[in-house]
């Protein structure tokens, strides 16, 4: 994480995150996924030509922001919303790839065409400017040998860019439908292999899902992006805009639209459990799964072709019972690792002009390189290990002066935070600090722990002073940290050191001393509980700012809370009858507000890499964006008790 590579994207998932060791919660999960769905075929019957060579045409100077060629990507944007959202999934065809790779094959029940291994019943072709003539022939055969082609929209008035009315005269052959909407569906729907519906018989639109086969099997994946309801505004070439409402689906009926023997089961990606899914046959082979959808939640059902000899136990179906909500005005807190003051603003001194005024580090270092002659640090620069240095390299004496307050001077051991601390001579108050006794790192091996003596420290404005050569070979100026056991605060652009906080209210804790705190907060509580025979005691969390959620019961670890519903089983974790319980509840945090971007405009930009530290313009703040962190909202633990048909 050096100078450069601690703003790199994607972030390192190692030991620098206090998450990492949490994340085994999203891997297995996920690997569980890929376990299964990997192991067939991905099942799709309709094949879109993309019209990406329709684009081409557009190209010109100004392309990009002309009103056409948006009108235009927009059209395709609906087209595949209405076909998603619907499941009626497909595969975009590349017209260069079906001049070599496409043919029509003779089949029952019908012709498919086929591209390489995948083998399509329909073709739909959106609105395009052009097409190829080989696309046409290849759409003509299909059509006369009885396969179903669809034209959405206008047809093509060029055919290899040249004016001609020949894709026309196949759209007036062929099935015509408009380019978004219930008959786009409606056109395309013999393509149909999966329905996902509410108990009013409409497709959940914010369901998307993935059906694979097997030998064996049918698999079908399937999620709520919760995007039911939204306006998806988007401005094409630009970040997408997506107004939504979060929802939750607590009935739908899941419909294979193929003949199965076998009894569905449902797997669980996030515990690994099997239970066998709660569905019914009809007459023609075809199962209905009824089932529900969390916000952003998902689900694995397994489809056997053949009946089995033996079927997984039915998921055990509780009801809630008594909610007791952990309140109160303030809990205990442990932090997993030491408070940080970032220090990233300093004045600047080049040789002995005069001292400039505070400003960000990051422009700092462009004004030394400026003055040094050297390109600015950005994503075009030469990697370190690839830079040819000079044997006459250019250096210039910098020096810098980080100052910050202190309302109450911390007892506790301090340590100063920077990379490559022997290139500095060090004062902290105009006591030099010994560069050469390190004791350790913070985050990354880069970042040096030098030890500082509290005592150096006052009540009042204090100042770090860095000076030293900077040369061609330099990596870089980057923030200075101090860590230790003490608060934070911030107001505005200034930072200042305050007492340590040994307890917490519920809500944002920038604000309650851990302003720039880059680790994980356990709130912990002693509370009388009650587990009888029979019961299950679940801990919910219903909101929290940071990565996830670690629940731990008397000294027990319960489970990680990373997504809907939030919550975790902790009755293995209580004796039975009622007893006092430790609950910790341990938000686990990220390095974000230690790291940055901290003077980015937005606090949750859509992408976050090199240019998001060093933004310009209306993307700048001087002043310190931070995101909230926290425990948001008393946790609750739910009695759930075997529902009454479970019981009889």
């Amino acid at each position: 994480m050096e100078a450069e590579a601690k703003r790199d994207y994607p972030a390192a998932i190692s030991w620098q995150s206090p998450w990492w060791q949490a994340y085994p919660k999203v891997e297995d999960y996920f690997a569980r996924i890929n376990a299964v769905t990997s192991r067939g075929a991905e099942v799709r019957d309709l094949l879109v030509v993309h019209p990406v060579e329709s684009t081409w045409l557009m190209v010109r100077i100004g392309w990009l922001d002309d009103s056409a060629v948006k009108r235009f990507d927009l059209q395709l944007v609906a087209l595949e919303d209405a076909l998603l959202g619907a499941h009626v999934d497909f595969d975009y065809g590349d017209e260069e790839i079906l001049s070599r790779r496409a043919a029509v094959s003779r089949a029952k029940p019908g012709p498919v065409l086929k591209v390489g291994k995948a083998a399509y019943t329909a073709v739909l072709v959106p609105p395009t400017l052009t097409l190829r003539s080989t696309t046409l022939a290849l759409l003509e055969r299909f059509a006369a040998a009885g396969g179903r082609v669809v034209f959405a929209g206008e047809a093509a008035h060029y055919v290899d860019a040249q004016p001609s009315d020949r894709a026309a005269a196949l759209a007036d052959w062929v099935v015509r439908a408009p380019a978004a909407g219930a008959e786009l569906v409606q056109a395309v729907e013999p393509a149909r292999r999966v329905s996902i519906a509410d108990p009013a018989g409409n497709e959940v639109n914010a369901a998307l899902y993935l059906l694979t086969e097997n030998a064996d099997a049918f698999v079908l994946f399937l999620c709520n992006t919760g995007l039911e309801g939204a306006e998806r505004l988007r401005d094409i070439f630009d970040e997408p805009r997506v107004v939504e409402r979060r929802a939750a689906y607590p009935s739908v009926k899941v419909r294979l639209l193929e003949r199965t023997k076998g009894r569905p089961v449902e797997l669980d990606p996030d515990t690994g459990a099997t239970w066998a899914a709660e569905a019914a046959q009809d007459a023609g082979g075809r199962w209905t799964i009824s089932t529900s959808l969390p916000v952003l939640g998902s689900r694995l059902f397994v489809f056997p072709k053949a009946k089995q000899d033996e079927t997984p136990p039915r998921r055990p179906r509780l009801t809630d019972g008594q909610r007791v909500e952990l309140d109160g005005e303030r809990w205990e807190v442990l932090l997993s690792e030491d408070n940080v003051l970032p220090l990233d603003r300093p004045r600047l001194r080049i040789g002995d002009e005069e001292w400039q005024e505070p400003e960000e580090v990051l422009r700092v270092d462009r004004k030394v390189r400026a003055a040094l002659g050297v390109q600015p640090r950005d994503g075009k620069m030469v990697q370190p290990w690839c830079r040819t240095v000079p044997r006459k390299a250019k250096t210039i004496r910098v020096s810098l002066a980080y100052r910050f307050e202190v309302d109450t001077v911390p007892t506790g051991d301090v340590h100063l935070c920077l990379e490559q601390p022997r290139r500095w001579q060090i004062a902290v108050n105009g006591h030099p600090l010994c560069a050469d006794i390190e004791c350790g790192w913070w985050v990354d091996p880069s970042l040096r722990r030098l030890a500082l003596d509290p005592a150096l420290l006052r009540e009042g404005m204090n100042e770090v002073t860095l000076e030293g050569d900077y040369d061609e070979a330099h990596p870089g100026l980057e923030i200075v940290y101090l860590l230790g056991r003490f608060g934070t605060a911030v107001d505005g652009m200034d930072v200042r050191i305050t007492e340590e906080p040994r307890s917490l209210s519920l809500g944002d804790w920038v604000p309650r001393g851990l302003a720039f705190y880059a680790g994980s907060v356990a709130y912990r509580k002693r509370v009388r509980l009650t587990h009888l025979p029979g019961e299950r005691l679940f801990l919910q969390v219903p909101e929290y700012r940071g990565v996830a959620v670690k629940v731990v019961v008397n000294g027990q670890a319960a489970g990680i809370i990373a997504w809907e519903p939030n919550e975790a089983d902790i009755t293995e974790c209580l004796p039975e009858g009622t007893a006092e319980a430790d609950v910790r509840v341990e938000v686990i945090g990220h390095r974000r507000n230690s790291h940055g971007p901290l003077h980015h405009a937005k606090k949750w930009p859509t992408w976050t890499g090199p240019a998001q530290f060093v933004s310009a313009g209306a993307d700048w703040t001087d002043e310190y964006q931070l995101v909230p962190c926290g425990l948001m909202k008393p946790p609750i633990v739910v009695t759930r008790k075997p529902a009454r048909e479970e019981v009889e």
